[in-house]
């Protein structure tokens, strides 16, 4: 998958243990140009739905299953296309450690059908919820939450809010 864009906050000791992960994320649009989100009802940031891929599963799998988790959306096997990787690098929740992860972004649709979203416990914490929302929308919320300490941990949100600015540059 190309490489779109590599993050790397500099906050960390490079001496420090990585820990790495691999990670699918879902772009789902609807008529009226609205994508799928996961927002945090508690700091209002969004997020794409998505998550680690764990050992054994192909992308796609965890694509389809991550989407059904945290949105509740059923995601069409057939319909999954690449849109490209953004790599993220930055200091690690865990002390001195660095956290490094390739997130892959993929296209897909969704049935209209929907089933009800199982999100971990540390989802549920930051209070989020699945949204539909315009990439405008999103996009403004998030970059008015960068630097801001009373977002809640928003270590994804660079990434997302990059995503967020490539989509918005593709489609006009």
């Amino acid at each position: 998958m190309e490489l779109l864009h590599s993050l790397d906050t500099g906050d960390y000791n490079p001496a420090w243990s990585i820990i790495r992960r691999e990670a699918v994320r879902g772009v789902i649009s609807r008529n009226g140009g609205k994508i799928a989100m996961i927002r945090s009802n508690i700091h209002g940031w969004y997020s794409f739905p998505g998550g680690k891929v764990e050992d054994g599963e192909t992308h796609v799998e965890a694509l389809l299953r991550e989407v059904r988790e945290e949105s509740g959306l059923l995601g069409i096997a057939s319909t999954i296309t690449p849109i490209g990787l953004v790599q993220d690098k930055r200091k690690s929740l865990h002390p001195k450690h660095i956290f490094e992860q390739q997130n892959y972004f993929y296209r897909l649709d969704a049935t209209t059908e929907n089933v009800a979203p199982s999100m971990s416990k540390e989802e549920l914490e930051r209070g989020a919820e699945p949204v539909w929302v315009t990439i405008t929308e999103a996009t403004a919320a998030n970059r008015a939450l960068l630097g801001r300490e009373d977002a809640g941990y928003i270590g994804f949100l660079p990434r997302d809010l990059w995503m967020l600015e490539y989509l918005s540059r593709s489609i006009t």
